[in-house]
């Protein structure tokens, strides 16, 4: 008795979903310089500026949906924002509208 075994497979088409615009849009300024990004992923995006020496003042400029927020961090507190991992969930909490 010979029982064959027919394996059938279904094809899926996959959709691709639409980019959806970022969510935010943040600018960092520090050392004089200007870093601005559109990014759904501010953790990301603020430490892909990490300076090698921070010299001045970090201010952080975020927008979401038209509403803006600025925040100053002097030298001490600019030098926790990229070193200390709670200062940074801290931040970002508080920077989410």
């Amino acid at each position: 008795m010979s029982t064959s075994t027919k394996k059938v497979v279904k094809k899926v088409t996959k959709t691709k979903k639409p980019k959806k615009a970022p969510e935010f849009h943040l600018v960092v300024k520090l050392n004089d310089e200007v870093f601005e990004f559109d990014t759904d992923d501010l953790r990301e995006s603020i430490l892909s500026v990490e300076p090698e020496f921070l010299r001045t003042k970090v201010i952080i400029e975020v927008t979401k949906d038209g509403k803006k927020l600025d925040r100053l961090y002097f030298l001490q507190q600019g030098k926790k924002l990229f070193y200390n991992r709670y200062f940074m969930d801290t931040l970002i909490n508080n920077l989410i509208f």
